[in-house]
């Protein structure tokens, strides 16, 4: 009877572990550097990210969905050996002119404080934020063809919108 109990304690310390090295960390820095050509409406993009998108929770929160979203429904990778390794995701809120958003060195994204201040899209900029999240996490968990299948751009596009 005893070995019952310590068997399932086992089996739970297992599960645990395993459950924890499958685990992607999310981390968001917010630039709170001006740059000195910045005028008194640039800080509007990093007041937006806190006040109407929600800050580093939401998009914590919003990262983990996107990648739960990624790897069981578009991906189909439900196993840690299907998927391609991930262990930190690192958004960068932070000042720069160009695209609203980019990705670098495998698993960095780099959102402009200029794209959130000036969002005119047809939605709220919550959901601008999100859709473009959705898009830039893409490149993150596609395979960059290492003998695996990866998406092309359109792909990530649609999963955008």
């Amino acid at each position: 009877m005893a070995s019952l109990p310590i068997f399932l304690c086992t089996l739970l310390i297992f599960l645990l572990s395993f459950n924890e090295i499958s685990a992607v960390k999310y981390e968001v820095i917010v630039d709170k550097a001006r740059p000195k050509n910045a005028t008194d409406t640039t800080m509007g993009g990093i007041e937006k990210f806190h006040k109407v998108i929600g800050g580093v929770p939401y998009t914590q929160q919003i990262m983990g969905q996107i990648n739960t979203f990624m790897w069981s429904t578009i991906l189909k990778q439900n196993t840690p050996a299907e998927r391609k390794s991930v262990d930190t995701i690192q958004v960068f809120i932070t000042y720069f002119f160009g695209s609203e958003a980019i990705t670098w060195g495998g698993n960095k994204i780099n959102v402009s404080v200029y794209y959130l201040d000036m969002y005119e899209g047809p939605n709220t900029l919550k959901w601008g934020f999100t859709s473009l999240l959705y898009h830039e996490m893409t490149h993150v968990f596609q395979w960059n063809g290492e003998k695996k299948a990866c998406l092309v751009w359109r792909t990530n596009t649609v999963i955008r919108v």
